[in-house]
């Protein structure tokens, strides 16, 4: 953590990168930002200043078939009460389907491929 919030403290900007499980960000993002909670509680509870004030920051968010645009608008909510700028147009989700019943081995096998194509990692 201490190297975490210090790259924090050191950025005017922080990109947050994470994959949607089961219509939510991943344990690893969730359990980053619960250990970060003492920012936004050394201001809100303790009345510090705001060490997070004015930075801007995004959520970038990668999922299979359910929920990547709702988890990504919800982060950006956490990250607000922190005192982080959310910018709209900084954040956004990835998502290969909207059949949220959508667990087939081969539709796994086609959104790798079709993300590799979308964000240019390999020739189309």
């Amino acid at each position: 953590m201490y190297k975490v919030a210090n790259a924090i403290f050191e950025s005017d900007i922080i990109i947050f990168f994470g994959s949607i499980r089961w219509g939510k960000m991943n344990a690893i993002y969730t359990q980053l930002i619960e250990r970060l909670t003492w920012l936004e509680n050394r201001h809100t509870t303790l009345g510090e200043s705001n060490l997070l004030k004015n930075k801007e920051v995004c959520v970038v968010a990668t999922g299979h078939n359910w929920n990547g645009e709702e988890a990504v608008k919800l982060e950006k909510e956490v990250l607000s009460f922190f005192g982080f700028k959310t910018p709209t147009d900084l954040s956004f989700n990835w998502q290969w389907t909207q059949d949220k019943t959508d667990e087939s081995k081969n539709g796994y096998v086609e959104d790798f491929g079709d993300f590799l194509k979308e964000f240019n990692f390999v020739e189309t």
